[in-house]
């Protein structure tokens, strides 16, 4: 079976968006960029495969997952670790507007029905905050 990947548009308007990085993270993905210069790559993609070209989409899930086996961690794939930011975000009280934004929904309720999970932790606090509410 042969793989066809296409580049195209993103699928919604809100797709086209700037990502904020932290200096860390511009840190080495500078560093990954040279460490390519002797690899002519296919459209100036920032991730390519070996020969410089595009790359298939299962190939971040296999990195991730010979990661994952080295450890004693649940197995998740790249887009679950998108779940899992959204969830840490949430959690951490971020401006969901922002978040939407971040994630390139073009509704928030994607963003809040699909992708911020609570944990049963945050909902045991949920409750122990409204019985201490109900207390006063």
């Amino acid at each position: 079976m042969t793989e066809t990947q296409i580049i195209s548009t993103p699928k919604t308007r809100n797709a086209y968006r700037t990502l904020s990085l932290d200096s860390s993270t511009i840190d080495r993905l500078k560093k990954y960029r040279k460490s390519l210069v002797a690899i002519p790559r296919a459209k100036d993609l920032i991730f390519t495969n070996k020969k410089g070209q595009i790359m298939s989409v299962m190939t971040p899930n296999h990195w991730l997952e010979a990661l994952i086996g080295e450890t004693d961690l649940p197995t998740i794939t790249v887009h679950g670790l998108r779940h899992t930011f959204a969830s840490i975000q949430v959690a951490n009280n971020i401006n969901v507007k922002a978040l939407q934004m971040q994630m390139g929904h073009s509704d928030i309720k994607i963003t809040l029905n699909i992708y911020a999970h609570l944990s049963q932790q945050e909902l045991s606090a949920q409750v122990y905050d409204m019985s201490k509410i109900l207390a006063q």
